[in-house]
């Protein structure tokens, strides 16, 4: 179970969001619901954490955002977990 991950090479479409902290919705297995999570973006790092603990986080599948609109914000691949 893990309460947060970190992504790199993340691709934001179309472009870098203007906070660097913000709530959205979050995707990490092939299906799986969206779930709520708080994103910070750090220099060339995505952190992002999770509302409630996740399982099955693992190191090289992708992490996707989406907006409540169910909009793809972007994604990139899952480096580190917490």
């Amino acid at each position: 179970m893990s309460k947060s991950l970190t992504a790199e090479n993340f691709n934001f479409i179309p472009k870098i969001p203007e906070k660097s902290e913000f709530e959205t919705l979050g995707k990490f297995r092939y299906r799986e619901e969206d779930k709520k999570v708080l994103v910070k973006i750090e220099n060339s790092k995505v952190n992002i954490e999770f509302k409630v603990l996740e399982r099955a986080v693992t190191l090289g599948q992708y992490a996707v955002l989406y907006d409540e609109n169910e909009y793809c914000l972007g994604g990139g691949t899952i480096t580190g977990k917490a």
